[in-house]
């Protein structure tokens, strides 16, 4: 049997990097699949999906700032499949996830002899994402030429059965198509936006 890109990648960035290169057939077969053995299935169109976001990375005078969606061309946007896990529990593990990286950080200027000089990340703000609006975002003019900017993948793993990824597929150094295409992926998160009272 064949192993897939998901297999073969040894990092997430080598992983976007094989998915951009695929043709578009083979992109979209892979949404039909389980990447993972973790995985309770495929995502399907009409799953919602949580996004977290921290300040300053994602967030910042109260408003997501685009780059929050640069991970979706680099490395894949990290999202939570709600059909398999509450809002508070996917909450519960963006704010883990965002304590490792301050104790990470902290230990590295320290390993430095220095103090730490990045404002510490903080969890302000999720949205919830359809699957299928992401899904029927589409880029070109002419019919033949018309294809899918994002792949919603299964990326489970033992820690967490939820997780999944969002990718952008189109090939090459296309900037203005990536610009277009996240901004509309910011048009779908602003709709579900939802700030904390007490961010942490």
């Amino acid at each position: 049997m064949t192993l897939t890109v998901f297999e073969t990648a040894t990092t997430a960035e080598q992983l976007a990097e094989c998915l951009q290169a695929l043709p578009e057939t083979r992109q979209l077969n892979h949404e039909r699949v389980s990447a993972s053995a973790c995985s309770p299935g495929p995502i399907s169109d009409a799953e919602l999906l949580f996004r977290a976001f921290d300040q300053p990375v994602h967030f910042q005078n109260g408003e997501i700032v685009p780059t929050a969606f640069d991970d979706a061309k680099i490395r894949g946007m990290s999202v939570n499949r709600m059909s398999y896990i509450s809002v508070d529990d996917a909450l519960r593990l963006a704010f883990s996830r965002v304590a490792m990286v301050n104790h990470s950080k902290a230990q590295h200027a320290s390993a430095l002899g220095r103090q730490p000089t990045a404002e510490k990340r903080r969890m302000v703000a999720y949205t919830v994402f359809k699957t299928s609006d992401i899904r029927v975002l589409l880029h070109g003019q002419e019919p033949e030429l018309v294809r899918r900017v994002f792949g919603v993948y299964d990326t489970a793993t033992k820690a967490d059965y939820s997780h999944g990824d969002i990718f952008f597929l189109l090939p090459g150094k296309q900037k203005q198509a990536w610009r277009s295409a996240r901004s509309r992926l910011y048009d779908l998160a602003k709709n579900g936006l939802i700030i904390l009272g007490n961010p942490a």
